[in-house]
C-alpha cells in the first residue's frame, strides 16, 4: 500500500483517532508506517492533550 488519506466534514469528528487507530494496526503488521497532520488549530502541538501529541506517542514517532 502506498498511503491513504483521511479526512472529514468538520472538526472534532474523529479524523486522527481514525489515522491512529489505522497506522497502529499497520505497524503492528509489521509495515513501515509515517503520518502527516499538516494542520492544527486552536492548541499549541506541544500541549499533551494535542492530536499531534497523541499521534506522537501512540504511534511512537518523531518529529
Amino acid at each position: 500500500m502506498k498511503g491513504f488519506f483521511v479526512t472529514g466534514t468538520d472538526t472534532g469528528v474523529g479524523k486522527t483517532i481514525i489515522a491512529c487507530g489505522l497506522a497502529a494496526v499497520l505497524k503492528e503488521k509489521g509495515m513501515n508506517v509515517g503520518v502527516f497532520k499538516p494542520f492544527l488549530s486552536g492548541i499549541s502541538r506541544d500541549d499533551p492533550t494535542s492530536d499531534t501529541s497523541l499521534l506522537k506517542g501512540n504511534l511512537k514517532v518523531e518529529n
